[in-house]
Order: C-alpha cells, then sequence, then structure tokens
C-alpha cells in the first residue's frame, strides 16, 4: 500500500509543475508624459526575489513562472519607484508607466516665481508683502496695487475697490471658492484672513472676464501655499502691533508631509485692537476682535488624490458711535462741528453700534488621471455666513 501511494506522488508531482509553471510575464516601462522608453529601469518580482533590467526599447521579461498573484517594483534613477499588482492566469505583456519628470535635487536651491504673461491688468502680490502687511485687512493690502483702492467704511470694514467698482462687481476667491459675502451692502468687508494666504493675484478690467462674467471689475484671487511631496515637518510664526488702537496680530501654522503623498496643516490668525485715534481724539467704538482657523489634510499622487479642507472667520467690528445720529438736526451740528460728537476715552470694550460675523468655508475636491480620459476632477464647496448688525438703542431701550 505505501510504495502504491509514493509513486502516485511521484507520477503526478512532475506533470503538475510542468502545467502552472511556465508561464511568461514581459512587459514594457514607459513614461508617463510622452510614453518614450525608459531604459535601465530595474524591475523586481518581490515574492520569487528575482530582478531584470529594460533594455533600450524599456522592454522586459519573466520566464518560468507560475499562476498566482505577484508584485512587481520599478526602479528608476529618475523616478517615483512604483510597486504592480500582477495575477497571472497566461503568458502576458503590461505596459507599466512611471513619473519620470519627478526628481529632488538636495545640492541645489533654486527660487523664482512663475506669473504667466506679463501684463498690466494682472498683479501679483507675493508671500513677503503679505508676511509684512499681516495685520493688514484684504482691502488694505490690495490698495497698494495701480488702479485698486480700499473702499472703507471705518478702520476696518475695507473691500476691494477696482476702478472704482466693488462689491458684486469685484470677484474674490479664496482658495478656489468664490467668496459669497460682501455683496450683500457697501458696508460688508470679506471675510478673509489674508495671513492664509501665500499669493494674491489681482486682474483688472476686461481680463477678469475669463473667469466669471459678472465680475465687471475684477477678480481677486487669494492662493494657498503649495505642500511639498517629502518628509518634512516645519512651522512659522509671526507676531504684530500697532500703536494706532494699541493691538496687534498673531499667526501661527505647522504643516506636515510625507513623501507616500499625504500631507496636513493646521493655522490660526488672532487680531485685537481698541479705539484708533485720529490726531486730536479718539474715534470711539471703532475696535476689532477676529480670530481664524483653517486645516487641511490631503493625499497627493501623480495620478490620483484629494484634499478636505476646512476655513472659520469670526469678526466683531466696532462701529464709531458719532456716525449713528438722532435726526436731521444732530447731522447738521455734526457736519460743521470739528470734532465728532460723542468721545470717550480709550477702550478694547466694543459697543452698539457693531457688526459680528461668522463665515465658514468647508471643500472637498479630487483628482484621478487617465491614460484614456485624461485628468477628472470633482469639486464640492460649502459656506454659510452669518450676520448680526446692532443698531445703537434709543428712547425706553436704551438700557436694554
Amino acid at each position: 500500500m505505501h510504495k502504491l501511494f509514493w509513486v502516485l506522488v511521484l507520477s503526478i508531482s512532475p506533470f503538475s509543475q510542468a502545467q502552472i509553471c511556465d508561464l511568461t510575464f514581459a512587459g514594457r516601462i514607459l513614461d508617463q508624459h510622452d510614453d518614450s522608453a525608459l531604459s535601465h529601469a530595474l524591475i523586481s518580482i518581490e515574492e520569487l526575489n528575482v530582478s531584470t533590467f529594460s533594455d533600450q526599447d524599456g522592454r522586459f521579461s519573466f520566464d518560468h513562472l507560475c499562476l498566482g498573484t505577484y508584485t512587481l517594483s520599478v526602479i528608476h534613477a529618475q523616478c517615483n519607484a512604483r510597486s504592480f499588482s500582477i495575477k497571472l492566469k497566461d503568458n502576458s505583456f503590461k505596459t507599466l508607466k512611471l513619473e519620470h519628470h519627478y526628481e529632488e535635487l538636495n545640492e541645489v536651491l533654486l527660487s523664482g516665481s512663475s506669473e504667466g504673461l506679463v501684463s498690466a491688468a494682472k498683479e501679483v502680490i507675493d508671500a513677503g508683502t503679505i508676511e509684512r502687511s499681516s495685520n493688514q485687512s484684504l482691502g488694505d493690502l490690495v490698495s497698494e496695487v495701480t488702479g485698486v483702492s480700499g473702499f472703507s467704511f471705518g478702520n476696518t470694514v475695507i473691500k476691494p475697490s477696482i476702478h472704482g467698482l466693488h462689491s458684486s462687481r469685484v470677484t474674490i476667491m479664496n482658495n478656489g471658492v468664490r467668496m459669497e459675502d460682501q455683496e450683500w451692502g457697501a458696508e460688508h468687508a470679506p471675510n478673509v484672513d489674508v495671513n492664509l494666504a501665500h499669493s494674491i493675484e489681482i486682474i483688472k478690467n476686461a481680463s477678469a472676464l475669463q473667469y466669471s462674467g459678472d465680475a465687471i471689475g475684477g477678480f481677486v484671487i487669494l492662493k494657498p501655499q503649495r505642500i511639498p511631496i517629502k518628509d518634512t515637518l516645519y512651522g512659522k510664526a509671526r507676531l504684530s502691533a500697532q500703536d494706532n488702537g494699541r493691538g496687534g496680530s498673531a499667526h501661527v501654522g505647522l504643516i506636515k508631509s510625507t513623501a507616500m503623498g499625504w500631507y496636513g496643516s493646521v493655522e490660526g490668525t488672532f487680531k485685537k485692537y481698541g479705539d484708533f485715534n485720529a490726531p486730536e481724539y479718539s474715534l470711539s467704538n471703532t475696535g476689532m476682535n477676529s480670530y481664524a482657523l483653517a486645516g487641511k489634510l490631503g493625499f497627493n499622487e501623480f495620478k490620483r488624490g484629494f484634499e478636505l479642507s476646512y476655513n472659520r472667520l469670526e469678526n466683531t467690528v466696532g462701529i464709531l458711535r458719532a456716525s449713528h445720529l438722532g435726526g436731521a438736526q444732530d447731522q447738521f451740528v455734526a457736519i460743521n462741528s470739528p470734532e465728532p460728537l460723542i468721545i470717550n476715552d480709550f477702550t478694547y470694550n466694543i459697543d452698539r453700534p457693531k457688526q459680528e460675523v461668522s463665515h465658514q468655508i468647508m471643500s472637498a475636491k479630487a483628482f484621478v488621471k487617465s491614460d484614456k480620459f485624461g485628468r477628472i476632477d470633482l469639486r464640492y464647496d460649502f459656506q454659510k455666513n452669518d450676520r448680526l448688525e446692532y443698531d445703537v438703542r434709543r428712547g425706553s431701550d436704551q438700557n436694554k
């Protein structure tokens, strides 16, 4: 009985091996961009611990393989290493593509900027200018550009005006999201924190119509910092102060990214000012309290990626007390007075009249690159604006 068993085993095994281990897997390594061949790429089958190199035409092959699933790793001197899962059922051929243009040079530091075509209709505010003006509002910052001014309703309520057009005639894009907050009224300033932007583009006149048909005045585009795809952790902190208003701002940020493509960041800004001053008197009830918080989490690879982001801004803005008067007689007296009718001692308290604004933006976007369909982008944005405006109480409601 035992002899019969061993005879069956010995006769079946060579037959089985001959049936399933004579397969060939071949392929070609190409550049993702122009389909040019990549020679001298190292191709390895991790489960079998065997390797080969691609020839001048990018071709390679493995012989005497068995049925099964294998992990194929491809390494090239000027590419990111990639892994492919191969399910082998019969002789097969597969084309593999690498990102040939991705290469990091640690020995050379290059710096510069990309501004497209030089045009008088387009201006760019770089990161250095933003850092030096971190305590300013968006309206103050862009007013330094030729043809742009700040449409002001106080020291802290300032909106961009391009060649005299403002509000709904000037569109503001914040991290790819069209802001829907400052066109309701002339006294509504944009709810954005300039510290969260890496650069600001101002597109004026008819050049803005390529982005939107109703942006007759122009476009203001706030662009975030581009996060590198490498293992790194870095942060930033900025403090600023000014004597007029006896306040200042503080901004902190932390950014983390990995070579696998994962990245995340969190940033925050706090601003506080008391009553601002004219040369001879105090502008009562013109202080401001503001804080902003932003965070993002994403994944970025050459062929696919996604990003989730959240941005929140809270503003409490005081309105000059002397600007809210009781009637025509008070207005006549105020016009003829060399000083405001109401002047109080300096304070950080913000009383009526005032604005309390909360603006939130949530964004989700993703992309996929396909050899057949090209690049496919998906995006969803949500924003919520809550605004409360408090007027001066009069008569029997004065002390409520």
